[in-house]
């Protein structure tokens, strides 16, 4: 792999494969082009069957079941520098890439600065996984009010796992609200015939800047990553184009699993991203850390955005207000609701509708129907080393959890139903939530 050799590497020998979420509905990972995973996890005995059965093969001495990553760390020669580097890149909006970067054990020339940034220790520290304290969150400068409910942790902080093998971000649904309601244009509201939970549509080319706060230093996010551009949405006998959240809310069981929020490519495509799992023996000076290096300028990001989204959207239906769609939608189905929801829990998924709104004109406008699938999934089809041009982007998973923790116990399971290849380094998608119901826009005017 690249200018690495491991003579002696066990993988898991895949045999049968059935119908995957992350590939879409009747999609297998091969039908993607996908022939194997290869994680990129913290390399821990519970996280492993692979290992397990090395060594009670070969007993505790055999190494060859042990990760890739731990394996190409052990190698002679290479000094410490035990971390991972990715770019995800982008290219105009989210329905392809252009570029992007995996390295192992040094930094892309042009982002070397990030060896400067500030060190994000894991929190809690010694967990098995990329969690970190998120200190703030603002909307066009303004800061939000944010505070975890994750027992022990400091005020006025979020508990976050940064996972590139998902598309999408997850914070609390206070947040949420507070992030969108503060986007010129946005409209909410919540169906109680339609999927539990509170939907946002806004402006498709709205140019409010968020940024996310991390060891002191602001990171901003391309207006872009705070939409996607729906399917054709039929209200009022005519079709119509809407841009919704592209940020979902966690619920209620994050906490207890340690966590209020994920930030998977939505927010990671604006960063150069570094993994350090310190050093092998886990000492106080080499315990695991992640950096970052800020890729997104604002000013450039809102001069790119109607330009971009202008000439995406010229072969789709014509866009629709987002105060006109409810208007229309609630001529339609009365129960609809407009009053703000602070509840955190059922969060309606961005995943399923982006699985089951993705409009034809889109499929057109790329490659392949397989790379229309992970790409308009924001550069993630949660796992490891994407689809299509993402394998060149680096998209592997950085997400892993506890043996304890029920999120990944659940995903596991499902893994291990699905017989997807994996490595030594365990389940790449352990803190997704498991999936709620589709939108569906009442039946007097369904999606096309």
């Amino acid at each position: 792999m690249g200018t690495f050799n491991e003579s002696q590497q066990a993988f898991l020998h895949v045999t049968r494969e059935v119908e995957s979420d992350t590939a879409g509905p009747g999609l297998g990972l091969r039908e993607l082009g996908i022939h194997g995973i290869l994680g990129l996890s913290f390399d821990f005995a519970p996280a492993s069957p692979i290992n397990r059965a090395v060594t009670e093969q070969s007993g505790p001495n055999a190494t060859w079941g042990s990760s890739v990553l731990r394996n190409i760390f052990s190698q002679d020669g290479r000094n410490g520098s035990n971390f991972i580097a990715l770019d995800l890149s982008r290219a105009d909006d989210s329905e392809d890439v252009d570029g992007g970067s995996f390295y192992i054990g040094e930094y892309a020339e042009q982002w070397a600065a990030v060896a400067q940034a500030p060190k994000l220790y894991q929190y809690p520290r010694g967990g098995y996984r990329w969690a970190t304290l998120l200190e703030g969150i603002a909307v066009g400068g303004t800061p939000l009010d944010i505070s975890s409910l994750v027992r022990g942790a400091p005020d006025e902080r979020l508990v976050a796992l940064l996972d590139t093998g998902v598309p999408y971000t997850d914070i609390p649904s206070s947040v949420r609200n507070d992030l969108y309601s503060r986007i010129p244009g946005a409209v909410t509201f919540i169906w109680p015939q339609g999927p539990p939970g509170q939907v946002w549509v806004l402006p498709c080319n709205t140019t409010t800047v968020v940024e996310f706060t991390f060891g002191g230093q602001r990171f901003p996010i391309h207006p872009l990553d705070l939409s996607y551009l729906s399917g054709p949405i039929m209200a009022g006998g005519h079709n119509y184009t809407a841009c919704f959240a592209n940020f979902d809310a966690t619920d209620d069981g994050w906490p207890s699993a340690g966590l209020d929020a994920l930030l998977g490519d939505a927010f990671l495509r604006n960063v150069y991203s570094v993994f350090d799992f310190g050093d092998a023996n886990g000492t106080a000076a080499g315990q695991p850390y992640m950096q970052l290096l800020a890729q997104t300028d604002p000013a450039e990001a809102i001069a790119q955005v109607t330009l971009i989204r202008n000439r995406i959207m010229a072969n789709l239906p014509p866009e629709i207000e987002p105060a006109k769609l409810l208007e229309m939608l609630q001529a339609e189905d009365p129960s609809i609701r407009t009053e703000t929801s602070t509840r955190a829990g059922n969060p309606l998924s961005t995943a399923s509708l982006l699985a089951h709104e993705f409009s034809s004109e889109v499929q057109s406008s790329v490659d392949s129907s397989a790379e229309a699938f992970c790409n308009t999934r924001n550069y993630g089809a949660n796992g490891c080393c994407c689809c299509g041009k993402n394998s060149q982007a680096g998209c592997c998973g950085s997400c892993f959890g506890e043996p304890d923790d029920p999120f990944a116990e659940d995903a596991d399971s499902q893994k291990k139903e699905e017989n997807t290849a994996k490595n030594a380094s365990g389940d790449v998608n352990a803190k997704q939530p498991p999936p709620t119901p589709e939108l569906r826009v009442p039946s007097s005017s369904a999606t096309s």
